[in-house]
């Protein structure tokens, strides 16, 4: 990942414009583990153990995060397409078409990397399990928490775009009250939407209820982050929708700040941090419950 601004606190895969010159098929590695390269090249593997592999897994990772940068089209159409779009039709159509493929990307992965993956309950201790069971869980997290997260990013540009188009369609001619002019200047936000991102939040907090600590833990910061923005995009749930959504979404963010309090485990606070937003006045054993 690289990161921008001030506060390194946005994530972003390479510069787009870079991205859509890349062959991005072409630099994914072989998808089999280390035990399968030998000096003379690369060993027969199977094809159950090349699917469940770390490489693949991060194959998969890379993937999605080029799926929300270029669309699902031919390398002319993506050379064309990647640049910034001065047209916002065009450039909403192609947000879209994106934001489309990016939700159902993940449907083909294989089982070892699935969403829904049951989470095995082992008498086992920790320490004596296989090291590469926790590496390809660890990747497991890294790939849906991305693809959640990435998907939150285009609908705030897609709702960005809409919002101004809204803004900018000229009043009808006649006699306007102040309200209907009011209701002009700031759109009202299109439920759809907000019915797409309840449900990401849905499927977060679900996961990240589903993974053990052991596996979301060697992401680091990263998935402070990318949990954070999806959480934040709670914060604009408008007034004028309906109280049982106002609801859902204060329940939501009150679950992700429990989440993030428990996965951010940096000590200072200030406010440059992500603890600035959590509230942590109340005692650490009493969150954990």
């Amino acid at each position: 990942h690289q990161m921008h601004n001030l506060q390194n606190e946005q994530l972003m895969f390479l510069d787009p414009t870079t991205l859509c010159d890349l062959d991005i098929e072409g630099l994914m590695p072989t998808p089999v583990d280390d035990e399968f390269i030998s000096s003379s090249g690369i060993l027969p593997c199977p094809e159950d153990v090349a699917a469940k592999s770390l490489t693949a897994g991060s194959n998969i990772h890379s993937r999605v995060f080029s799926a929300a940068v270029r669309p699902p089209r031919s390398t002319t159409e993506q050379l064309t397409d990647c640049v910034h779009l001065k047209d916002p039709v065009l450039r909403l159509a192609s947000l879209r078409n994106r934001f489309h493929h990016l939700k159902y990307m993940l449907d083909t992965d294989p089982p070892a990397y699935r969403l829904w993956l049951p989470r095995a309950h082992s008498t086992v201790p920790e320490e004596y399990l296989d090291v590469t069971d926790f590496q390809r869980e660890a990747i497991r997290a890294n790939i849906h928490v991305t693809h959640l997260w990435l998907q939150i990013l285009l609908l705030d540009e897609i709702d960005t775009l809409v919002s101004k188009e809204q803004s900018s369609t000229p009043a009808p001619q006649g006699s306007i009250n102040s309200s209907i002019i009011s209701r002009a200047s700031h759109p009202a936000p299109d439920p759809m939407s907000w019915d797409k991102r309840e449900y990401i939040c849905e499927q977060l907090l679900h996961f990240l209820h589903s993974m053990s600590h052991s596996g979301l833990e060697p992401n680091g910061i990263s998935i402070v982050y990318k949990v954070r923005d999806v959480a934040v995009s709670l914060l604009s749930c408008p007034d004028d929708l309906t109280k049982q959504r106002t609801q859902r979404a204060r329940t939501y963010l009150q679950e992700f700040s429990r989440l993030l309090s428990i996965l951010d485990v940096s000590k200072e606070i200030n406010s440059l941090s992500l603890q600035s937003w959590i509230d942590i006045s109340r005692d650490k054993y009493i969150i954990l419950q």
